[in-house]
């Protein structure tokens, strides 16, 4: 069988590029076609095996137009439900006057321009962090929209160290801008909630855990320092008048070196004189209907009457 002819290295350089692009450079209908490229979208073809879909889609983009909905979440970094990480579709929108696209793969939508902010990620046109996880209050729960808006006023970097996406008061004009939007209370109940710290959903959800059991609300990421003022830990959720430490320990601390790390971490705060509790997700659930989450709490809470009394 004969090799499908080679590419124009202007198509090949680019993730997606229109049919239109193609004729124009003199590539036809029967070469889009051969198994060495693929159609992301209707009228857009990739020499790429499986191209990122939001930049797929970006040649297609019409004026007005901009990513929203989950596409923006996944590109601004929230963390969703595996449910709609796993969602195919690409979510457009059509800001002002323009209509919607309607094309397979892509759930269009018309936003008003009085109520949306557009910025760019990656070079790409998506709506802003209060726009979009304003536009969430009617796709989530309202745990999970916690925890997209603590990812969201957080600062971010694996040790905080960049800004923000947004604040509380950006969150809550997003609500008052758009008040009969789906989910308006779904989103007036979840900002009650929304709190800066988090570095992720489990740690928001064991938070809502402890809270919701009636236990105080701890610090989240609390820095703790050596006699040197040297940093030793920052721990996850903390009762500092207590000394007392809660850890949540993904399945990324596993890893060789993390594992090793934790070990040495987790002493030094003993010996610091905090008393650790380390969580796993098995003892997390916010809405309080398991034994292991119950127990979690009993144990957290006799420690702290114990350093109360």
């Amino acid at each position: 069988m004969r090799s499908p002819s080679r590419l124009p290295a202007d198509l090949v350089s680019r993730v997606s590029f229109t049919t239109g692009d193609a004729a124009q450079h003199g590539v036809g209908h029967r070469r889009l076609a051969a198994s060495d490229i693929v159609a992301p979208f209707h009228g857009v073809r990739s020499a790429q095996d499986a191209p990122p879909l939001a930049s797929a889609y970006q040649v297609r983009l019409a004026e007005g137009q901009c990513f929203s909905h989950t596409t923006a979440a996944l590109l601004l970094g929230c963390p969703l439900p595996r449910r709609l990480e796993r969602d195919p579709r690409v979510h457009v929108s059509s800001v002002g006057k323009w209509r919607g696209p309607r094309t397979r793969g892509v759930v269009g939508h018309e936003l008003s321009s009085r109520c949306t902010k557009v910025i760019e990620v990656d070079g790409l046109p998506v709506t802003d962090a209060p726009t979009t996880w304003r536009h969430l209050a009617g796709m989530l729960s309202v745990d999970e929209l916690i925890a997209v808006g603590d990812y969201l006023v957080s600062p971010r970097g694996s040790y905080g160290d960049l800004p923000a996406l947004t604040e509380d008061e950006a969150l809550q004009r997003s609500i008052e801008r758009t008040p009969r939007l789906r989910g308006a209370a779904r989103a007036r109940d979840a900002l009650v909630d929304v709190r800066a710290g988090a570095r992720s959903p489990k740690e928001t959800e064991a938070r809502l855990m402890l809270c919701r059991a009636g236990l105080p609300e701890p610090v989240l990421n609390h820095p703790v320092v050596d006699e040197k003022g040297e940093l030793i830990a920052e721990i996850d959720l903390a009762y500092p008048d207590d000394l007392l430490g809660v850890e949540y320990e993904g399945d990324s601390h596993r890893e060789r070196e993390r594992f090793r790390r934790d070990i040495r971490r987790i002493e030094r705060l003993q010996d610091a004189g905090w008393h650790m509790i380390r969580l796993t997700s098995d003892d997390v659930d916010a809405t309080l209907t398991t034994t292991a989450s119950r127990d979690t709490v009993e144990r957290i809470e006799r420690r702290l009457r114990m350093s109360r009394t």
